[in-house]
């Protein structure tokens, strides 16, 4: 938000609240005057119904088009769509969240107020931030701000944008030194390895990995849920080792879950070709099929890709699961405790919305998807 967004915000909430001096009513009459979008934000606010449906619709429209976003597989961000479609709603919208902030300035614990849905309270997204534990037991916390480090592993780190890059190794290691990324609830982080892969690494999940890869393969192991980018090379087959699950390839992108109630692995394979193997049987995955897996059995069957590439992408991806599946993926991204005071439906619900939505908006989702009410209180949701 540039200066001339903040002044007005602050003008206009100054103008509510009747605390403007002369001087500041002044200058808020000049604003509105140059901007026609100024204007309809102050009749806004001077016509509460009015806001209230706009919003309204805004939410409705916003929520429609990140579901139509990710069924219709758009990789492309939709800035232009937005403006063109909403207009001055969207800057109104843009008005009001930059003068809720300043009302409303976030706690430690992520707890905010809600001033639109009606809960005690609201809670912050999640964001980009994880621990790494080096080789000798050391830890650093990383997050979105730019660093660039000579570690006494050897190793060189250039973290930039909530992500961390291993230098690549000219030579393959004699003894494999390891590193561990644990991200934490209501956390996403990613990283590129010394070979070229590109690993993102879902909330409450672990990855464990050398700093060089051996000369004969590259193994690494997850707790949790990641995707993989894996960098080609012919003489070291990628290795992911997950609970009793083996995912072996060879230049290919995969999703691998171990965030199952049931205690299984599954698997999503959405580029190249892939060997999983449960130490009792091995099969081959092609693009658009998935394992579940467990020390036992293995079942291979066809998926939509759009539940592995959906979170990394930064969208809730909510297609054919069932509300105890989609409870758990909000408590672990925003480090909320769920209490259910009814049994759940064993019925299976579609929508999404973006992972960068505060809480509330995606308990309105969740409403409208399944008819069940959702309260907020502290870092507790409620569904009755």
């Amino acid at each position: 938000m540039d200066n001339h967004q903040l002044e007005l915000t602050k003008l206009i909430k100054g103008h509510v609240e009747g605390t403007l001096t002369e001087a500041e009513q002044q200058r808020l009459a000049e604003l509105v005057q140059q901007d026609t979008q100024a204007r309809e934000l102050l009749d806004a606010f001077e016509d509460k119904e009015a806001l209230t449906a706009k919003l309204a619709r805004l939410d409705g429209f916003v929520q429609r088009a990140d579901w139509e976003n990710i069924v219709m597989r758009s990789r492309r961000k939709r800035t232009g769509r937005w403006t063109m479609g909403l207009g001055a709603a969207a800057t109104l919208a843009m008005f009001l969240l930059a003068g809720w902030w300043l009302v409303n300035p976030p706690t430690e614990s992520g707890v905010v107020a809600d001033t639109r849905y009606g809960h005690k309270n609201d809670v912050l997204t999640g964001g980009q931030k994880a621990v790494l534990t080096l080789a000798d037991g050391s830890t650093m916390a990383l997050g979105d701000t730019p660093l660039h480090q000579q570690l006494k592993d050897g190793v060189a780190l250039d973290i930039a944008a909530g992500a961390i890059t291993y230098e690549k190794a000219e030579t393959p290691a004699d003894e494999l030194v390891y590193h561990q990324l644990d991200v934490p609830v209501g956390g996403v982080y990613e990283l590129t390895l010394a070979d070229g892969t590109r690993v993102w690494v879902n909330s409450n999940a672990t990855l464990r990995f050398p700093i060089t890869f051996a000369a004969h393969e590259r193994r690494v192991s997850v707790a949790g849920e990641a995707f993989f980018e894996v960098a080609k090379d012919q003489n070291r087959p990628f290795i992911v080792e997950a609970k009793d699950l083996e995912i072996e390839a060879l230049g290919t992108a995969f999703n691998v879950n171990s965030h199952r109630k049931d205690g299984s692995v599954k698997a999503i394979l959405t580029e190249g070709k892939i060997r999983v193997s449960n130490g009792q049987q091995t099969k081959e995955l092609l693009p658009g099929t998935g394992v579940v897996a467990t020390a036992g059995h293995m079942d291979v069957s066809p998926v939509d890709v759009e539940e592995a590439l959906a979170w990394k992408e930064g969208y809730f991806y909510f297609n054919q699961k069932t509300m105890d599946d989609i409870l758990d993926e909000l408590a672990r991204w925003y480090g909320i405790e769920v209490s259910v005071k009814r049994d759940l439906p064993d019925k299976r619900f579609v929508g999404g919305i973006k992972r960068s939505e505060t809480l509330a908006p995606v308990c309105a989702l969740l409403t409208e998807m399944s008819g069940r009410k959702f309260a907020i209180d502290g870092k507790k949701l409620i569904v009755y």
